[in-house]
């Protein structure tokens, strides 16, 4: 929560000042270009690129998108190319945000466009965050994998597609196997593993899910069954693990307090024997080490149980959120729109 506060404030102090930036002054009077009908395509680029920005600050991502297209189709520059990337990212969609974003790091750099390079590295890491990981293990390796009706590739037997959160439909074919088709639900940041395996269909039978034939038919809604532990990736680092190691510092702090407290007692015992410690008997010896090595032991647990309490606590902070990866919006991220051409 602390860290989400922070980039949160650190986002809306670079929006206020990208707004002082960009009024009209960084691109000379408006009013006084040209007409539409006489403008070169860098005067249209232009108009375009303030009219989607103006589109952007009302919230209004779809349109946006639209002036901000135009504009680099007119005259490609880095400051609508990653106004493209915000206002997909705005839309939650994610995957294309991605493209946009990677193609702009991509190109080559051009000549005072560096600042929108440093905002499209800013904003990337969180467009990678949102996106979903579908993990599969498919059989036949050759089979055809469509998702929302759109070609996924490459084939194989393992593959990995990052997908934007949300529902997703995918279908499964290969020829003389039985189509199949399943519906899924991914959350934000996430990776769910699946396997696929298609049946074959009786000889002359059609290859699909909905014909007659060796393969069961699925229906829309069929589960997918997980990868078996041989073919799982590797998860996300589990959630308790945090609340297990601030429970291990905790206890090594609870070690450290009772060690501490059998050394004041001792060294209690040391004094109440020999007020002075001064020629002190030397049947004493034995309790005065005692009290020096307890309070050497509770040094240590204390030490070592602030440490890894510490190390819990970060990793919790580090950790994502359940709550923010799948019910915030990214419209509630003010991450810096660029009003400079």
């Amino acid at each position: 929560m602390v860290k989400t506060a922070r980039f949160a404030c650190a986002c809306l102090l670079l929006f206020h000042t990208s707004l002082t930036a960009a009024q009209p002054g960084a691109w000379g009077d408006p009013g006084s270009s040209a007409t539409p009908s006489a403008e070169t395509p860098e005067e249209q680029a232009k108009r375009t690129f303030l009219e989607g920005l103006a589109l952007l600050r009302a919230q209004k991502w779809a349109e946006a998108e639209q002036r901000f297209r135009r504009s680099l189709a007119l005259a490609p520059r880095e400051s609508a190319h990653y106004n493209l990337g915000l206002v997909l990212f705005q839309q939650r969609r994610f995957r294309e945000s991605q493209v946009v974003l990677e193609e702009l790091l991509a190109s080559p750099a051009a000549a005072g466009q560096a600042r929108y390079r440093n905002f499209a590295q800013a904003l990337l890491p969180h467009v990678r965050a949102q996106l979903a990981t579908l993990h599969l293990y498919v059989q036949p390796p050759e089979a055809t994998l469509r998702v929302d009706r759109e070609p996924t590739g490459p084939a194989g037997a393992r593959r990995a597609i990052r997908l934007d959160p949300g529902m997703h439909q995918l279908e499964i074919s290969a020829p003389g196997f039985a189509t199949q088709r399943y519906e899924l639900t991914l959350d934000p940041g996430t990776e769910q593993p699946r396997t696929i395996v298609l049946s074959r269909t009786a000889a002359g039978g059609a290859a699909s899910g909905t014909a007659s034939g060796a393969g069961t038919p699925h229906s829309a809604h069929s589960p997918l069954s997980p990868i078996p532990n041989a073919d799982r990736p590797r998860s996300t680092p589990s959630r308790v693990g945090p609340w297990l190691t601030i429970g291990a510092g905790a206890a090594l702090l609870a070690s450290g307090l009772a060690a501490g407290i059998a050394a004041k007692r001792a060294d209690d015992d040391f004094v109440a024997a020999c007020p002075s410690g001064r020629n002190c008997p030397e049947s004493l010896r034995p309790l005065q080490d005692k009290a020096t090595r307890l309070a050497l032991v509770a040094d240590v647990l204390f030490v070592t149980g602030g440490l890894v309490t510490a190390g819990g606590i970060t990793w919790h902070l580090v950790l994502p959120s359940p709550s923010t990866a799948s019910g915030s919006s990214p419209s509630s991220v003010g991450f810096v729109a660029t009003g400079r051409y």
